[in-house]
């Protein structure tokens, strides 16, 4: 999400990151109506609307039995475009912003791990490598 932000605003940035790509696992389920308002400001709300399920309610179980549930009619109802809970989970979150990443010619160096981060006089040097290769990568302060 900060990346996306941060390419909004022309901010020029790297990101390196141990991960293969997007998780495809269900870890977050939920997006909240202040995210939501968030995506329409990068033009990516629809995509969320088009493919996950608003929700206005919870059920929790415990052993397969229902314990209880949590009903929220119109949550943030005149205070949000969105006064609901997204069902949307984290793959599909992650994969989303990543594929916007990506439509803006910028890239994720997946596979990447940070070895060390040397200050200089005039910012830092930063030295990760992936299996296939060395980065250096510096930035002015």
């Amino acid at each position: 999400m900060l990346a996306n932000q941060l390419t909004r605003f022309g901010i020029d940035y790297i990101i390196i990151d141990q991960k293969a790509g997007p998780t495809d696992q269900f870890r977050a389920l939920v997006v909240h109506a202040k995210s939501m308002e968030i995506y329409q400001q990068l033009g990516l709300s629809a995509q969320i609307l088009a493919n996950g399920q608003p929700n206005d309610g919870l059920m929790f179980y415990k052993k397969g039995k229902l314990v209880t549930s949590l009903t929220l009619t119109n949550p943030g109802e005149n205070l949000t475009p969105f006064p609901f809970m997204m069902m949307y989970e984290q793959s599909k979150n992650e994969t989303l912003l990543y594929n916007n990443l990506k439509a803006q010619n910028k890239e994720v160096q997946w596979n990447t791990h940070i070895d060390a981060i040397e200050k200089t006089d005039g910012g830092y040097t930063i030295k990760a490598n992936s299996k296939m290769k060395q980065y250096i990568f510096t930035a002015s302060t």
